[in-house]
């Protein structure tokens, strides 16, 4: 018996020096090139790799790439979709073998992503070798989607976006928006426990924070409902949610609700569709309890202020039929 222990545990020890040892023994430019490659294929576009490669398999899986760009379609006005100055990603090793996912760690550093969509309507994530039409998922994966998981947990630790850029550009459209400053951090340390994410971003050279909370974050994945608490605030705007939320057919929520806009002129000037030259349009509050789901909205309980006029009613606006329908009394 003794001998049988002193086997097992000798190849234990061979399995974990394995682990250790053979990723130090595989250049980083073997697996560079075969990252390059099977990005080619897939996509048509090419892969810059011109920083370091780290790899490594105990105790987490881990993984970072250094100076990283992928490259946009030959029409497009940026040289590169996507671009970082560092991805760090890390998956803890032992959770794997119960069935649960614990994320250690997932940072981008410095990203950039140019979205684009030309004239025709083709945009620039639409790629050479991508199929024309989805395949049609089979009845195992509609299965395991509607009832049974094949996940035990969810768990994230480090996740973060540090000073991420984002553009969009339309042709067809004419819109144009553009995002610096992105700097985003979640938090789950389980799908039982609370989900958090928090950042900012400047837009138009306002700075907007963001503050979100979904105490259930399992019952989201199962269709249940969860309580959600979600505020947004920049110079121009402040407005919060405070309530329910359920994906039903869409989605299903039913909470409290403020909005505050010092002056509705300003916003309309930020948001890009100033208005003409003129007195009014100045502070705009709202305060009430919004509900919905299905083509059925309601605002009750409204409290409306704007211009120095206060008001008070409720709204129902229903969106199924052939013209939205609205109905409500002030």
């Amino acid at each position: 018996m003794s001998r049988l222990i002193a086997i097992l545990a000798g190849l234990v020890l061979i399995v974990i020096a394995a682990i250790l040892i053979v990723p130090m023994l595989i250049p980083m430019e073997t697996y560079k090139n075969q990252v390059v490659n099977v990005v080619k294929e897939q996509t048509g576009r090419d892969l810059r790799i011109d920083g370091d490669i780290g790899l490594s398999f105990f105790p987490n899986i881990a993984v970072s790439i250094g100076d990283v760009g992928f490259s946009n379609a030959s029409w497009a006005k940026e040289e590169e979709m996507a671009a970082m100055q560092e991805m760090r990603a890390s998956l803890k090793l032992m959770p794997l073998f119960s069935g649960n996912v614990e994320i250690d760690s997932f940072v981008l550093v410095d990203p950039v992503i140019h979205l684009e969509v030309r004239r025709d309507g083709t945009p620039n994530w639409q790629f050479e070798t991508a199929q024309t039409a989805p395949a049609e998922p089979s009845a195992d994966a509609e299965g395991a989607r509607g009832g049974g998981s094949g996940l035990g947990d969810l768990s994230l630790g480090e996740v973060s976006i540090q000073n991420g850029t984002a553009t969009y550009t339309n042709a067809q459209t004419g819109a144009s928006h553009a995002a610096s400053e992105v700097n985003v951090d979640l938090a789950l340390p389980g799908l039982d426990d609370p989900f958090l994410a928090e950042g900012s971003l400047v837009w138009n050279e306002d700075e907007i924070g963001f503050d979100l909370r979904a105490e259930r974050p399992r019952a989201l994945t199962e269709g249940g409902e969860t309580p959600v608490a979600l505020t947004i605030n920049a110079p121009k705007i402040n407005t919060s949610y405070s309530g329910t939320l359920k994906p039903l057919d869409g989605l299903a929520f039913a909470g409290d609700v403020s909005l505050d806009v010092p002056s509705v002129r300003e916003l309309a000037a930020w948001a890009g569709s100033p208005m003409p030259a003129g007195d009014g349009f100045g502070a705009l509050s709202i305060e009430g309890k919004a509900s919905g789901s299905g083509n059925s909205y309601r605002f009750t309980d409204a409290k409306i202020g704007f211009d120095g006029m206060n008001a008070t009613g409720a709204l129902t606006v229903t969106t199924g039929g052939a013209r939205p329908k609205l109905a409500g009394n002030l």
